[in-house]
């Protein structure tokens, strides 16, 4: 757990209510539950900002501010926003930052600039998660974990997809990947369960 402050900001971009809390260096679904009910529900709100110092541990945004290209997760409807919680550094390609949570993903490079506002905040989170890169042929998938869900990123030329890794242990991808390796990115999502995510 690290020590933290939630500042909830407005319509105008001004503050409009401030706690102080503490959550784990990645908030889990319960832990952002628990700041909704405690520090955002009743407040006038159109973003929140959990800081521990100068980083950003997670971000609120109400949902008409969730970026146009953002993959939504279905969560609770008592929650009217969606979090992001930690910053990935997909490849090192330009643009590689993306933001995910338990309740949407997006990339910094897709922002439009009405969403430019934006920036100053991602610039605070840190870039702590580990991302693996599986090579097939000319194709890159990316796979990450976030609080036990795993998901696959796979980019070809301008457009990307992001899925769901199913219920496929790890030790049976380990294997697959190392002995049975298949020939393309789309038949390793295939081999291993992934559904692709979309808009909610």
């Amino acid at each position: 757990m690290v020590d933290c402050t939630l500042t909830v900001y407005g319509a105008s971009g001004q503050p409009s209510g401030q706690m102080e809390t503490s959550v784990p260096v990645e908030p889990d679904r319960t832990t952002l539950t628990k700041l909704y009910s405690e520090g955002i529900l009743g407040n006038e709100c159109r973003y929140a900002v959990v800081r521990q110092g100068r980083e950003v541990r997670a971000l609120f945004l109400a949902d008409d501010l969730v970026p146009h290209s953002a993959v939504r997760f279905s969560t609770s409807t008592r929650i009217r926003g969606k979090w992001a919680t930690s910053a990935l550094q997909m490849g090192d390609w330009g643009g590689g930052r993306v933001f995910i949570g338990p309740s949407v993903f997006f990339r910094q490079v897709d922002l439009k600039p009405r969403e430019a506002w934006l920036a100053p905040v991602l610039m605070g989170f840190p870039c702590t998660q580990e991302v693996r890169q599986i090579a097939f042929g000319p194709d890159t998938v990316y796979e990450l974990n976030l609080n036990g869900s795993r998901y696959y990123y796979l980019m070809k030329g301008g457009a990307w997809k992001l899925y769901g890794a199913g219920n496929t242990p790890q030790a049976v991808i380990d294997r697959i990947i190392h002995k049975r390796k298949p020939p393309t990115a789309i038949a390793f999502l295939w081999v291993v369960g992934a559904v692709e995510l979309g808009s909610d």
